[in-house]
């Protein structure tokens, strides 16, 4: 039989008492992990803790400073290497990951971004394209209905300053931008049209193309820029609504790929039904009077644009355009800062 003493217990409970207070500081997030304190919005001024409305996780990642991506290489569609792609999730009141990277001494610029999944489940995961850059694969207008709620709200942390992070600074935060522009409606009835109007479709109309839209669309993710999208003349929007004669907020909505230059001749085609019989109108274009500071119409990343249209059972008119940062919208998908 042999016998342990009382000096080799001590040095057993020892070993035991430190490999505990290891795995303590492994689990306490400590060390040379990443961290992330924050994550807010751009222009969200109310927000100065960690969630942005809903959004509870964003897909994390960190390349040096010299842009080389961890991975295998670099060829376009090259995915950024599993090791390197974290998810950060808001729980309680803090920002915590399973697997954050590890940092050197070296720094690395931190990207992130939102969805990790988009509404028809296909994960976003950050590809190396041939110039250097990362981005993801979108979808623009696949809806096409009257509510934004099965459209997908890009969101890319902000790198007009990069975020970076080192083994001697790894806690940082990220402002997040969204990638689209968000293109509403309100839509009336006239007090002389005493019959019921349903609306039943929207075609908004470029006379000269600058309309965006795809499913095979690239967003970059140091700038949030879209490409790889087709040009086109026409977005088409269906539904069913009943128009009323005033409105408190818009009744059709669509998130909208940004225009590369301004749209000097867009105009709206309704498709309204009276009495069971559809009828066409087409207002007039946009005007420089019904824009403030007119340059010709050109939707902007992170803006809302409101259009004010009154119809009547004869035609639609243009009565107004509004142009601010996104409000809260209870029927978007992500529910982010809208």
């Amino acid at each position: 039989m042999k016998y342990i003493s009382s000096k080799n217990i001590s040095w057993l409970a020892c070993l035991l008492l430190i490999a505990c207070q290891t795995e303590e500081v492994s689990e306490s997030g400590d060390g040379n992990f990443l961290q992330v304190l924050s994550v807010n919005l751009e222009n969200e001024r109310s927000s100065t803790k960690a969630v942005v409305s809903s959004i509870d996780k964003v897909n994390v990642y960190a390349t040096h400073t010299a842009e080389s991506a961890p991975s295998a290489g670099s060829s376009e569609n090259s995915e950024i290497a599993a090791h390197a792609l974290s998810v950060f999730s808001y729980e309680g009141s803090s920002w915590g990951c399973e697997t954050p990277p590890e940092l050197a001494d070296a720094p690395y610029n931190i990207y992130a971004y939102y969805p990790l999944k988009r509404t028809d489940g296909t994960t976003l995961t950050a590809k190396n394209s041939s110039d250097g850059k990362h981005y993801i694969e979108i979808v623009v207008n696949s809806e096409n209905s009257f509510s934004t709620q099965n459209q997908d709200d890009y969101l890319y942390a902000d790198q007009s300053a990069p975020v970076t992070a080192s083994k001697s600074d790894k806690a940082i935060s990220f402002t997040m931008k969204h990638a689209l522009a968000k293109v509403s409606f309100e839509i009336t009835k006239d007090a002389s049209a005493s019959e019921t109007l349903t609306l039943t479709k929207v075609e908004i109309v470029s006379r000269t193309g600058y309309l965006l839209t795809g499913q095979q669309g690239k967003m970059y993710l140091n700038n949030g820029k879209l490409t790889a999208l087709s040009s086109g003349e026409l977005i088409t929007l269906k539904g069913s609504v009943v128009l009323k004669n005033s409105l408190p907020s818009p009744n059709v909505s669509s998130l909208v790929a940004p225009m590369d230059a301004p749209e000097k001749a867009l105009l709206f085609r309704l498709t309204v039904s009276v009495g069971g019989i559809e009828r066409v109108f087409e207002t007039s274009t946009v005007k420089n009077d019904q824009v403030a500071n007119w340059a010709g119409v050109q939707w902007q990343a992170g803006l809302e644009y409101i259009y004010q249209i009154k119809v009547s059972k004869m035609g639609g008119t243009i009565s107004g355009v509004t142009v601010h940062d996104w409000k809260k919208d209870s029927d978007q998908n992500t529910q982010v800062g809208i």
